[in-house]
């Protein structure tokens, strides 16, 4: 179905799709650490995620930002939640993410331009400055 046929309307409101996951090895959990200089949450923890392309369904895009960002191939992708980011009032758009959790089958990861990739035991999540 084309956009003429969805009645999509300039100036109403409309969402970015992006996508986040929280890949686990065993018990502990990757998290990226955002680059101090990083123009939204920079020294703060989150999983990896980016941008859906144009013509990218979610889960696609979330299995390339995990193999961009961290090198690792997973298994056991599945989408657990859905979070509408309140919309920004000059724009009308708002954020669509689409977050994921999956298993990684290993646990080497190569450096990010997006900050630095660490592993944490679940039971330190709630020391850290997280997203």
């Amino acid at each position: 179905m084309g956009q003429a046929d969805q009645k999509i309307i300039k100036g109403r409101y409309q969402v970015v799709p992006r996508t986040l996951c929280f890949i686990t090895h065993g018990d502990d959990v990757l998290l990226l650490r955002g680059a101090p200089d990083k123009r939204i949450w920079p020294d703060k923890y989150n999983g990896v995620g980016g941008h859906v392309e144009p013509g990218e369904d979610v889960r696609s895009a979330a299995l390339r930002e995990i193999r961009e960002e961290t090198g690792l191939e997973v298994r056991d992708l599945r989408l657990r939640g859905v979070i509408n980011v309140p919309v920004d009032a000059e724009t009308n758009t708002g954020i669509l993410v689409f977050i994921f959790t999956a298993a990684a089958e290993a646990r080497d990861v190569r450096p990010s331009e997006e900050g630095t990739l660490e592993w944490v035991p679940r039971g330190r999540l709630l020391e850290l400055d997280l997203v």
